[in-house]
C-alpha cells in the first residue's frame, strides 16, 4: 500500500514538472520568436545580417515570414470584402509580385548573381 502511494506521489510530481517545463518551453519559444522577428526587421532595414544563423533559426525565420504573409493575405481579403470597388484578384497579384520581388532581392548578391541557400539537417551551404 505504501509503495502504491509513493508511485502516485511520484507520478503527480512528474506530471507537475512536465507541465512546468512545457510552460517554460512555450515562454522561451515566444522570446526566441520575438528576437527573430526583430532580427528580420533589422535585416530588412540593412542593420543586421542573416549569414551567421543556424539552419534551425533560418527555418524558424521562414515560419515567421509565412505567418506574416498569411496575415497580410487575410487582411487583403477582409479589405476586399469591405470594398466592392477593389478587386481581390488585383490585390493578390500585387501581393504576390511584391513577395516575389522581395524574395528575389534577398537571394541576389551585389553583382545580381543568385545566391542559393541549401538547408540541410547539419549545415547551410551558400
Amino acid at each position: 500500500m505504501e509503495r502504491s502511494n509513493k508511485m502516485v506521489n511520484q507520478e503527480a510530481f512528474l506530471r507537475k514538472k512536465i507541465k512546468e517545463m512545457n510552460e517554460q518551453l512555450i515562454k522561451l519559444r515566444k522570446e526566441n520568436r520575438e528576437e527573430l522577428t526583430q532580427l528580420l526587421y533589422s535585416n530588412l532595414s540593412g542593420k543586421a545580417n542573416l549569414h551567421n544563423l543556424s539552419a534551425k533559426d533560418l527555418n524558424d525565420l521562414i515560419d515567421i515570414i509565412d505567418k506574416s504573409l498569411e496575415g497580410v493575405k487575410k487582411r487583403i481579403k477582409t479589405i476586399a470584402a469591405k470594398n466592392d470597388d477593389t478587386s481581390l484578384a488585383t490585390q493578390m497579384a500585387i501581393a504576390t509580385k511584391a513577395e516575389g520581388s522581395a524574395m528575389n532581392e534577398n537571394f541576389n548578391n551585389e553583382d545580381g548573381k543568385a545566391n542559393a541557400v541549401i538547408i540541410t539537417d547539419n549545415s547551410t551551404t551558400n
